[in-house]
């Protein structure tokens, strides 16, 4: 079943389930059961892996950065470029802030250093291309 159910899908199996005999009904609610058994919510060191490798604001949003600050270096950069670079910039940097405070907890969670976390995980820097 896919992780992301639409609301139609769902309806459609809740009618379904409504349609069961009693018999029926009970097995179904032994084997959800048993699924639901299966299931483990991620712990909190498979959830900062997760932060920490989504990438942050995006390749699209990097370039652009690049794009304001080239514009910035030939000097022919506006006013709006400028305010535009600049929140961009503070974006990057709030991520990175993060991304950090991120692998400094899972470290300390997992008891290694940042440098071994980073070999661990292959956690490189970011690269936006």
């Amino acid at each position: 079943m896919p992780a992301s159910l639409s609301l139609p899908k769902y309806q459609s199996l809740l009618d379904q389930i409504e349609g069961l005999n009693f018999q029926d009904f009970r097995k179904f609610l032994v084997d959800l059961e048993r699924l639901r058994s299966k299931k483990k919510p991620p712990t909190r060191q498979e959830e900062l892996l997760q932060l920490i490798q989504s990438g942050g604001p995006g390749k699209v949003l990097h370039r652009k950065m690049v794009e304001l600050s080239q514009t910035m270096d030939l000097g022919k950069l506006s006013d709006d470029g400028y305010k535009e670079l600049m929140a961009l910039v503070d974006m990057f940097h709030a991520w990175t802030v993060k991304r950090v405070e991120l692998m400094i907890e899972l470290a300390d969670l997992e008891n290694i250093t940042l440098e071994q976390l980073v070999d661990r995980y292959d956690l490189k820097q970011i690269e936006a291309e």
